[in-house]
């Protein structure tokens, strides 16, 4: 981009706010747009004390600034309201030295190299190094919660919560997910954000979550909502196909770091009721999950989650099998916390229905998923609404685009250890925040909410 041609050869130096020539002109190196940094004009007409190169960053880079300051010819990037770095001239002379743009008219350059510099400063850590980051529990946990008299707890598939920031197979943003460009991404993340906003949740346990970057883009829209309350943890999952991942986003802190077994359960397991089949592995292990502990003041005993997202497919034969030992290997992860003396909680999108708790079509199952899960320590929350509410997905199986009750099914699941069953103060399937659709920046699935009293 030539930005002296840019900024000189049209009237794109005129604020689209306030209708005045800035004086201190930035151009948004994102989409170009001119604005007033460091201006009170916009400032005071927008209100709040928030400059208008924050707000657009909020706006076009999901929290990310990089703006040109036109008169200076420096760079600033800064990521919310907070974290700020200046970085010199994209344009060198002859000899790579840096110049002003109120220098005399002279043959310049765009450094390249300082573009990429630039680049790279906005993404300040390796992939791996922020994937680490991100499962790591603080030194001193935090409770961030509105009402500390109670826990509100959620699970929800988000429906690729991607940006194209980490490694995968998969094209997304692209045509391998619903959001084909990158500008239907941040639409997406914006929704979210707006739908966590609205569930108010203390602890949500979400899935098919790129990266903690895109946690940290929610996070940023959140608090442009004015909820600065959430903080992102993530530990890197092994489902390199999808690049999905379960994640978390909470008010209150782990007391450990979010970990991940690599342990595998031999194909078939006990107790198994899927149909004879063939073409399953010997063993199967759970390649999106995560674990963790909360000491949640007012709750006597730490409170172990364990989030996960399974196989899909319910009525696949040979995934059956499979997705019945990704349940033992969870099950033995839930009922060990147990025998610890915790809380439990195991939820997510497991991908499969309950032969027992009806969903609202009385979907059956063929596999033991639910029963194992469930097993002798914990009781599934759906048992505690009605039947007619019991849903959590809407599968478009006929690609018509129209949204029928028959297409409505639970597959996200949230089950609570019986030391807890005695606390839950309320069950909501939240159906009443949206309603899933072909078009539109919504999930596909609906967040499971319940309320805990202290115990």
């Amino acid at each position: 981009m030539d930005l002296f041609i840019r900024y000189n050869e049209k009237p794109a130096g005129v604020c689209h706010q306030c209708a005045q020539v800035p004086q201190h002109p930035g151009l948004c190196l994102f989409c170009g747009e001119v604005l007033c940094c460091f201006s009170a004009c916009c400032e005071a007409k927008e209100g709040g004390g928030v400059g208008e190169c924050t707000r657009h960053a909020q706006r076009c880079g999901l929290g990310l600034g990089a703006f040109l300051l036109l008169r200076a010819c420096t760079v600033i990037l800064f990521l919310g309201n907070e974290r700020r770095c200046v970085w010199g001239s994209l344009y060198v002379d002859k000899n790579a030295h840096h110049f002003s743009l109120r220098t005399a008219v002279m043959v310049s350059f765009l450094a390249i190299a300082v573009l990429a510099a630039t680049t790279l400063l906005s993404a300040p850590l390796s992939i791996e190094a922020a994937f680490a980051a991100c499962a790591e529990a603080p030194a001193t946990p935090g409770d961030r919660r509105i009402n500390t008299s109670q826990l509100k707890v959620t699970t929800f598939n988000a429906a690729f919560l991607f940006l194209g920031t980490a490694s995968h197979q998969l094209s997304c943003p692209g045509d391998d997910c619903p959001w084909t460009t990158a500008s239907d991404a941040v639409s997406h993340v914006a929704q979210i954000a707006s739908v966590i906003k609205d569930l108010d949740s203390d602890i949500i346990q979400i899935n098919e979550v790129e990266d903690c970057t895109v946690l940290e883009a929610v996070i940023l829209q959140l608090a442009a909502l004015g909820d600065s309350t959430y903080k992102p943890y993530l530990v890197r999952g092994t489902d390199t196909a999808t690049g999905q991942n379960s994640a978390l986003l909470t008010r209150v802190d782990p007391v450990v770091d979010l970990q991940r077994t690599e342990m595998r359960a031999t194909i078939p397991v006990s107790g198994s009721t899927c149909p004879s089949s063939s073409g399953y592995s010997s063993s199967k292990g759970v390649s999106k999950h995560f674990y963790t502990t909360f000491n949640v003041t007012g709750f006597t005993k730490p409170i172990t989650l364990v989030g996960a997202h399974l196989l899909a497919n319910p009525e696949s034969k040979p995934r059956c099998f499979e997705r019945e030992a990704q349940a033992t290997v969870l099950a033995g992860l839930g009922n060990g916390a147990v025998a610890e003396g915790h809380h439990a909680i195991i939820t997510g999108d497991l991908n499969d229905w309950s032969a027992v708790v009806l969903d609202k079509n009385s979907n059956k199952p063929i596999s033991a998923v639910l029963a194992t899960l469930v097993g002798s320590n914990f009781v599934d929350v759906a048992s505690k609404i009605s039947q007619s509410d019991r849903y959590t997905e809407w599968w478009d199986e006929d690609n018509d685009c129209v949204y029928e009750v028959t297409e409505l099914s639970s597959l996200d699941h949230m089950l609570v250890s019986k030391s807890l069953s005695s606390a839950l103060k309320s069950v909501s399937f939240n159906h009443d925040l949206y309603t899933t659709s072909c078009s539109g920046y919504n999930s596909d699935h609906y967040p499971i909410t319940i309320v805990l009293n202290k115990v």
